[in-house]
């Protein structure tokens, strides 16, 4: 899929607080609309640190265009859906015969990371 194409992006903001400071943020936009619910889970993990929030989006950026390019929405997914994905993830596209190369394997905890983005 297209970069361009996607419906779901990450992007990165920047603020000014009421002190007069610029704050840098992530956040995930639908068709470059704001994701209310998901922004506010964003937020919460990247308080502490800006690269936990931008490695969260990204993360779960893939995981909401895989369920769109299934005809999914996020709320509607299911332990299936995430098991799926997870074989997407390894294995890659076997209906479409886009297999992923053994050079480009994820590690365990790479898939773990995506597993904690989806479930939490």
């Amino acid at each position: 899929m297209d970069n361009n194409k996607k419906r779901f992006k990450l992007c990165k903001f920047r603020f000014e607080t009421e002190t007069g400071e610029h704050v840098e943020r992530f956040m995930i936009t639908d068709r470059s609309l704001p994701m209310l619910e998901v922004n506010q889970w964003l937020e919460a993990k990247g308080m502490r640190k800006i690269s936990t929030g931008k490695e969260y989006g990204g993360k779960l950026v893939v995981y909401l265009n895989y369920l769109d390019s299934c005809g999914k929405e996020y709320d509607q997914a299911t332990n299936k859906d995430v098991l799926n994905f997870i074989n997407h993830l390894v294995y890659g596209d076997c209906m479409n015969l886009k297999i992923k190369s053994l050079e480009m394997q994820l590690s365990y905890s790479t898939l773990r990371s995506y597993l904690t983005v989806i479930t939490e």
